[in-house]
């Protein structure tokens, strides 16, 4: 199944780049050192508002949405939302930002998804933050 181009609508405060074949939506604020956000099963990228601004001061800010979490209406058909894709997928996204070395907080499945994103080497000299 193909994702690309989305195929829903990407709020205007949101960008979104191609991962594993996947839209994925974030949010960019800030400059500094990278600090990825990942959100927990029960939200998305919009868990996190009262931290960007302050977080933005020190750091570039990366707030995801995982796949298949807002803004995608997700029907729950077929087998690619799993702990591993979605740790792939930050991974990726961090390669294909070349954001080098970055901080990770995650909570809840963020914070499992962290722990497998840098254990696969992909964010090699990941800070996590759980």
């Amino acid at each position: 199944m193909s994702y690309l181009p989305p195929k829903w609508s990407i709020p205007t405060d949101v960008k979104w780049i191609e991962v594993n074949g996947y839209p994925m939506a974030y949010q960019d604020r800030g400059a500094g050192p990278p600090l990825v956000l990942v959100h927990g099963s029960f939200c998305d990228y919009r868990f996190w508002p009262d931290q960007l601004e302050p977080f933005s001061k020190q750091h570039r800010v990366l707030n995801v949405s995982l796949r298949h979490y807002f803004p995608e209406l997700w029907d729950g058909v077929g087998n690619d939302f799993s702990f591993a894709q979605h740790a792939d997928d930050v991974g990726t996204f961090v390669q294909k930002l070349t954001l080098g070395p970055v901080h990770l907080l995650g909570v809840s499945r963020g914070g499992a998804v962290a722990i497998l994103t840098e254990s696969e080497s992909r964010t090699r000299g990941a800070n996590r933050l759980l």
